[in-house]
């Protein structure tokens, strides 16, 4: 009988999921709404999963014996009570509970294991919302991932704020320099005035990546040369290369592999250069390279890797 292997990439604002076979070939790819159970709640989370493992099953054609998990909502340094109540509705679906083996991980272990495999290394993702990893060995060093409410420095949805805020301060009369953001903001809202911001993003309906899509805005006032906007893009680039710099303190003198994720880092080029610049001067033992594979796919064959190990281990 053939089997399935599941590898499922869950970031901030989507969730992508690949299928592959015994020999670890490409059979499906699906995407899906965001399965982080912090931003969008546990039931929208698991219900997210359950359709993108059903949807990626069905179209394989053949069940499934193993997923890993990359989500954005788990940290590697702590596995709180959201995790084991994740974990627990996990092994209780209708679909997911006849998975044989399942093992949830950071988004930022998946794609760490896709850019480095599992060599001493490390990586920042920087997309809706932002977090790093280093390796070395079985030590890991995680920074950010704080979530929105505390701290996301350097992220899109941070971007986002930076500009609404800046907008906002305009309204107040503290800045002269951001009308271009002001009115952005509003066309991008579909709003009259700054009042009308609050009765929409106070409302119980309002989904917060709605903030960090705001973050293109931002972006492209910036390539039009507009000051405070690149002003923000400069603070956000700075706060990037902090991160980096934490990670390369932590894996020494000797170079290393840095990969870069998320949209803010590999779409967006006046950020991405800048911060690679900086770090040719302020961590040059850091190796920038462009991961080949996804990180979905790295779960896939880490689900595959698993179960074959598992397999060798009864049969020794």
């Amino acid at each position: 009988m053939k089997f399935c292997y599941l590898g499922i990439d869950g970031g901030g604002t989507k969730t992508v999921g690949v299928a592959v076979d015994e020999q670890g070939n490409v059979l499906c790819r699906k995407e899906e709404s965001s399965i982080n159970y912090c931003s969008v709640g546990m039931e929208n989370a698991l219900h997210a999963l359950s359709r993108i493992a059903d949807a990626l099953i069905q179209e394989a054609g053949c069940p499934a014996v193993s997923l890993a998990i990359g989500s954005s909502a788990l940290d590697e340094r702590i596995r709180d009570g959201l995790y084991r109540e994740f974990i627990n509705r996990i092994s209780n679906d209708e679909v997911l509970g006849k998975i044989e083996h399942v093992e949830v991980h950071s988004d930022a272990r998946m794609a760490l294991l896709a850019a480095c495999g599992k060599e001493r290394g490390a990586l920042l993702i920087s997309g809706t919302g932002v977090m790093g990893l280093a390796a070395d060995g079985s030590s890991l060093h995680s920074v950010a991932g704080w979530g929105d409410v505390i701290g996301d420095r350097g992220s899109g949805y941070a971007i986002g704020l930076a500009g609404i805020s800046a907008a906002l301060d305009y309204t107040d009369g503290l800045n002269t320099d951001a009308e271009a953001l002001f009115l952005a903001m509003c066309e991008f809202y579909s709003i009259q005035s700054a009042a009308e911001l609050i009765a929409l993003i106070y409302s119980p309906d309002f989904d917060k990546s709605r903030i960090a899509a705001f973050c293109a805005c931002v972006c492209a006032l910036a390539e039009r040369k507009d000051a405070r906007s690149v002003e923000i893009l400069n603070d956000a680039a700075e706060d990037l290369v902090r991160y980096c710099i934490s990670l390369g303190n932590f894996l020494g003198q000797k170079p290393f592999p840095l990969a870069f994720y998320g949209s803010v880092l590999t779409k967006n080029e006046y950020i991405r250069n800048r911060v690679t610049n900086a770090l040719k001067v302020r961590l040059p033992q850091a190796e920038i390279i462009t991961p080949t594979l996804a990180a979905e796919d790295a779960a896939a064959l880490y689900a595959l890797e698993r179960t074959k190990n598992e397999q060798s281990t009864r049969i020794l």
